[in-house]
């Protein structure tokens, strides 16, 4: 797919959105394409790179939470915390072997998980805190 799409066929080729506006017509080896597996779903309308920024944000985010999660000092934060993201990476390793991006369980919950790691994993409110102890006396 990636040799024949090296930048992606289109939005809305396979998965959820194919039908909007009458079907597609992209094949892939002389079939219709489908998306099989979110990494094949993502290859397929954004090409490799975006599978590779995919890929990439995915890894960051995980890697964001391992290195970070011990540093979080209320306990019951941290199990919150790591509760989101033992089903983050579920979802991520679920990939595999489907789409879950297109449908509706996993889409928000995705930018919903990246959100809360950069917000509490990434700085976000040590920078907060840190300015709302430069203003207070």
């Amino acid at each position: 797919m990636v040799a024949k799409y090296p930048f992606g066929a289109g939005l809305s080729v396979a998965g959820a959105g194919a039908t909007f506006g009458g079907s597609s017509n992209v094949t892939v080896n002389g079939h219709k394409a489908s998306a099989e597996s979110q990494y094949n779903y993502v290859a397929l309308e954004l090409g490799l790179p975006g599978l590779v920024l995919w890929i990439s944000m995915s890894i960051a985010v995980i890697a964001l939470v391992v290195r970070r999660l011990r540093r979080v000092g209320d306990v019951e934060l941290r199990l919150s915390i790591a509760a989101i993201f033992a089903a983050f990476i579920a979802f991520t390793i679920m990939g595999f072997v489907g789409a879950t991006m297109s449908n509706l369980p996993f889409g928000p919950f995705f930018w919903f998980a990246v959100g809360v790691a950069a917000y509490w994993l990434g700085g976000g409110l040590e920078r907060e805190q840190g300015a709302a102890r430069a203003v207070s006396p």
